[in-house]
């Protein structure tokens, strides 16, 4: 591989991982959104269909684990 293909290659993954960090942020968007106008039984649902899926985590929402994952790629909340 010559030094331009290395750059072009860690160009794109770069390029990916940016695409999926702002992915996750959009989802985060839409989750607290959601989460805003649910009743605490929809709240409660929700939390049931994650266990039952398998999902780890605190909450209904995984709020924390996001905010964190994010944090960690950005610096930011």
């Amino acid at each position: 591989m010559t030094i331009d293909e290395a750059v072009e290659r860690k160009a794109a993954h770069d390029n990916q991982q940016h695409a999926v960090l702002r992915e996750l942020q959009y989802a985060h968007q839409v989750i607290l959104a959601a989460a805003a106008i649910m009743t605490p039984g929809q709240k409660l649902l929700w939390a049931v269909e994650n266990k039952s899926r398998g999902v780890p985590g605190k909450g209904a929402f995984r709020f924390h684990e996001r905010a964190v994952a994010i944090f960690n790629a950005t610096g930011e909340c």
